[in-house]
């Protein structure tokens, strides 16, 4: 209820409704909510619902100001985490955002809008980013150290060199790998089992593509040469 009021409070006279005391400061730095998933669906309710737009609208702006204010400050992480979490459990697009330098350790950004965001230099560590959308975000010198991105389904081994190249069928039945061992391997992508492996290049294969049926594999190599194979035999 703390939290809320500070988040929801009028600007003072004068001032902008980021400025004022720090009040929601103390209060985002002093809980942890990152994984506190029962109260971060209670808050984004309240941010996402149809009481009071004002206040929900003062909310957001704080909350965004918070995550604002991390930059370069790693001792505000856990409040511009907090912030950030309760901004993605209320459906706040992260779409565009400038978000450079900021610090949001361990942030709870399951299926986050972050598409075109800036995240250089973020402090990212330990985020949970499963289902996030971040096509076209920039993470250059971002911290992506145990960040959970996705969950592992399964790891496939076989290749003797650096795997280059990976392609997938429509409709996810079958996965094409190409490698600097020069091998093109066809798998079960349901499974992993390995279905074939295809030779015939003499270096190592950078490109790899799939006809829209999946019967057809096309391979590039670094040989310079192009090769049209069937994959089913």
């Amino acid at each position: 209820r703390h939290l809320w009021r500070c988040l929801t409070r009028p600007a003072a006279t004068g001032g902008g409704v980021a400025d004022g005391t720090d009040a929601e400061a103390h209060a985002l730095q002093a809980l942890d909510l990152r994984r506190d998933f029962p109260v971060l669906r209670f808050f984004g309710d309240l941010l996402h619902g149809d009481a009071d737009k004002p206040g929900r609208a003062r909310a957001q702006e704080r909350l965004l100001a918070m995550v604002a204010r991390s930059r370069g400050a790693p001792a505000r992480g856990l409040a511009a985490a907090n912030s950030i979490s309760l901004l993605n459990a209320a459906g706040v697009s992260l779409a565009g955002r400038d978000l450079r330098g900021t610090h949001v350790p361990g942030a709870a950004l399951q299926c986050a809008n972050l598409s075109g965001a800036d995240l250089r230099g973020a402090n990212l560590r330990g985020a949970d980013l499963q289902g996030a959308v971040l096509d076209c975000a920039d993470l250059r010198g971002a911290d992506l150290t145990d960040v959970d991105a996705s969950q592992l389904l399964r790891t496939l081994e076989g290749h003797a060199g650096a795997v280059l190249s990976v392609a997938l069928s429509r409709d996810a039945r079958t996965l094409v790998t190409g490698s600097e061992d020069t091998a093109v391997r066809v798998w079960d992508g349901a499974t992993g089992q390995l279905l074939r492996t295809l030779k015939g290049h003499a270096r190592g294969v950078r490109a790899v593509a799939l006809s829209g049926d999946g019967q057809t594999v096309v391979s590039g190599s670094s040989d310079t040469t192009i090769r049209v194979v069937d994959a089913t035999t």
